[in-house]
């Protein structure tokens, strides 16, 4: 199982609990992300689908709660991945009216509602179970690495939530509800659909924890944290061995120098005492940082760089 269908999984136990005026909203939100409209015997009515027969499940419960209409769940001979997929067909003309998604016009026809009803998510509580269920319908989301949370996805990176609509004006309403509880998503097209998406983990997070799904928010959390520390124990490694790389470098040209001194006839024995001890110390020492030259001889670090450094100026002046 993904790591998405964990979320959804939680997300629909907890809806099953919700409150009487947000089981309208719920079913709006499942038809609104899952299903399609359809005219079947002459009537308008929407068509339901998906792999996730716990979903199909809630939508029918809601359907026979509220309206006293039994559905029939029906098995599809089309697959998505390899996974069959699964129906239920709502013919019911006032159910699409309460849901929002259509409305009897002045002439008395249907008229086809492509955005969010405003009516349906009035409440705080409305529109919170509205998204919860939008995001079972129709919702992803990935993580980085994947690997950890989701063995099935392989090795990719990334963080990724988002809502696949098929109205461009549903998915604007939609980033315009959520942005008034602070969360700023955008919309990308992608043939012939709409992502309303957010990629920083942060914002997910604060998502996941909106939609309650409160076992996805401790087990991100918990991967940020490793991953966190895991990145600071490799910023850590890399300065020291940049440090180390950075010390050889300066140690072989240290000594190179020495060389190049010894090589001229007694130009060793002028130089001065104290760069002659510093010289044998860094010859017998080739791999010793400054600061163990140093307490071997019993100076500090900034004056056995500076005698080095003398050195090499020395060398760097011969011909």
């Amino acid at each position: 199982m993904t790591f998405s269908q964990h979320v959804k999984e939680e997300i629909l136990a907890g809806l099953k609990d919700a409150l009487p005026c947000c089981r309208l909203a719920c079913l709006s939100a499942l038809l609104r992300g899952a299903g399609s409209l359809e005219i079947r015997s002459g009537r308008l009515g929407c068509s339901l689908t998906s792999e996730n027969i716990k979903l199909l499940e809630f939508a029918q419960e809601i359907v026979f709660s509220l309206y006293g209409l039994k559905t029939e769940l029906k098995r599809e001979d089309a697959k998505i991945k390899g996974n069959s997929l699964w129906s239920v067909f709502v013919a019911e003309e006032k159910t699409l009216s309460d849901c929002g998604l259509a409305s009897l016009s002045e002439e008395g026809y249907l008229k086809i509602n492509e955005g969010i009803d405003k009516y349906i998510v009035e409440q705080d509580c409305c529109l919170n179970s509205y998204v919860a269920a939008l995001f079972a319908a129709c919702g992803s989301i990935t993580v980085s690495p994947l690997k950890t949370l989701d063995e099935q996805a392989g090795n990719r990176f990334g963080y990724h939530f988002e809502f696949a609509l098929t109205s461009r004006r549903a998915a604007e309403d939609l980033v315009s509800l959520l942005g008034e509880k602070g969360f700023r998503f955008k919309i990308a097209e992608r043939k012939n659909a709409w992502a309303v998406y957010i990629k920083d983990s942060a914002s997910i997070c604060d998502m996941l924890a909106y939609v309650r799904a409160d076992n996805a928010v401790l087990k991100l959390n918990n991967l940020l944290i490793e991953r966190e520390i895991r990145n600071n124990a490799n910023r850590q490694k890399n300065c020291i061995t940049a440090n180390i790389d950075k010390s050889v470098d300066a140690s072989e040209k240290q000594i190179a120098a020495i060389n190049k001194i010894r090589a001229r006839e007694g130009m060793f024995d002028r130089l001065a005492p104290h760069l002659k001890e510093i010289a044998v110390a860094r010859a017998e020492n080739p791999f010793s940082t400054l600061d163990e030259l140093a307490d071997k001889l019993g100076l500090t670090k900034s004056c056995v760089n500076h005698r080095l450094r003398k050195l090499v100026e020395t060398a760097s002046r011969l011909p």
